[in-house]
């Protein structure tokens, strides 16, 4: 039953069903996009050499003060589809780097993890052990390690040289959503849909302290930059800050009207964002509490988030079959990442910020080259 509740909540056909109209219309949209993108290039007039010609400013030439109303001598960030990877055979629920950026991990609904070349694409590892779904995927700071989350009520811990399972994390009663190890690697933390969150020591798999406070299923876990901190969502529509030593709920982060499906720390500890099944992201003061923006753009329930290393941008998947990337200090959306064949479950950042992954339940992984440049902008000379 618990399941079928899970089901029917990230199902995509939750959302309202188009309508013959309102596809006709789609259609023409992108008919018209087509067309007007092929004349650009055919013209003459320089304007589609300089789209074609990075040396003259943009992806290539293109200034954002040309077609997005953005100031001049500043570029609009473009994504392009560098790898997918394909071999899960379910949905692909969660994909996080490699602390050197060499290897991507995934979890999926076929019950495996897997382990892949970043540069390459190739699969490197299936990691097979679980009796159900991987929902959540995590590496240890020093890469040693791969923690993974399952349906099946447990967590796992696996050496990521020879894909053998180090520990089994028993305690939970429900399904394990999320999992995230201690910046320190000493640690592990679990959240799980029997409303609590774990923590583990990680070297031996004792429990060490149980949080108790969400009213609904947690969905997400992440521990504070300096480990000080947990942060966790729920479908009770709240967050919640704890202290990581006691289990003290620190704060209670309302805002959205929906269920809360990630909650995720600015590299500097500083802020919180988080998504949620009302279609929103939110930014939040991670001292305080305080609500400081909305960002509103998704089309349907926003799964994830995740900051790239330098906090200038903020990356977030959602059940409308998109990336955005936004700039958190303003609440500017800087681009639209579309391509994806289902809903995009989980995305992360390389280490260096250059390259953004994500998971999709079309059953693949992409990569993505974003660039780099303050806020997903690259000054023009």
């Amino acid at each position: 039953m618990a399941k079928e509740k899970v089901r029917q909540c990230v199902d995509p056909a939750r959302q309202a069903n188009p309508t013959p109209g309102r596809v006709y219309a789609q259609a023409g949209v992108w008919l018209l996009v087509i067309a007007a993108t092929a004349m650009i290039l055919s013209r003459d007039d320089g304007w589609g050499a300089r789209l074609a010609d990075p040396s003259r400013g943009g992806p290539g030439g293109l200034q954002a003060a040309d077609w997005t109303g953005r100031e001049p001598g500043r570029l609009l960030l473009i994504s392009v589809l560098r790898l997918t990877m394909t071999g899960h055979t379910g949905r692909v629920f969660s994909v996080a780097w490699s602390p050197d950026g060499k290897r991507l991990a995934t979890g999926s609904e076929d019950g495996t993890a897997r382990v892949w070349d970043a540069d390459s694409g190739r699969e490197l590892m299936i990691l097979r052990g679980h009796l159900d779904f991987v929902w959540s995927v995590a590496w240890s700071p020093d890469g040693s390690r791969l923690a993974t989350a399952s349906e099946d009520n447990t967590a796992k811990v696996w050496d990521t040289s020879s894909g053998k399972e180090l520990l089994t994390l028993r305690g939970h009663s429900e399904s394990v959503q999320g999992v995230a190890w201690s910046p320190d690697g000493t640690r592990l933390a679990t959240a799980s849909r029997d409303t609590t969150a774990k923590v583990w020591d990680a070297a031996s798999g004792k429990l060490l302290l149980t949080l108790k406070g969400h009213i609904d299923y947690l969905w997400s876990v992440a521990w504070s930059p300096d480990g000080k901190r947990l942060a966790t969502s729920s479908w009770d529509t709240t967050a919640k800050v704890w202290d990581a030593a006691s289990g003290k709920v620190l704060l209670t982060l309302t805002g959205h009207v929906a269920i809360v499906y990630d909650a995720a720390w600015s590299p500097d500890g500083k802020f919180l964002a988080t998504t949620s099944d009302d279609h929103s992201v939110k930014l939040w003061d991670a001292e305080t509490g305080k609500e400081l923006r909305t960002l509103n753009g998704h089309e349907g329930f926003v799964l994830t988030a995740a900051w790239s290393p330098d906090g200038k941008r903020l990356a977030t998947g959602s059940v409308d079959r998109t990336v955005k990337l936004w700039d958190p200090k303003d609440g500017n959306l800087i681009e639209t990442v579309g391509g994806h064949g289902d809903v995009v479950w989980s995305v992360a950042w390389s280490p260096d910020g250059s390259r953004l992954a994500t998971a999709c339940g079309d059953l693949k992984v992409r990569e993505y080259d974003v660039g780099a440049g303050s806020a997903g902008l690259t000054p023009v000379n």
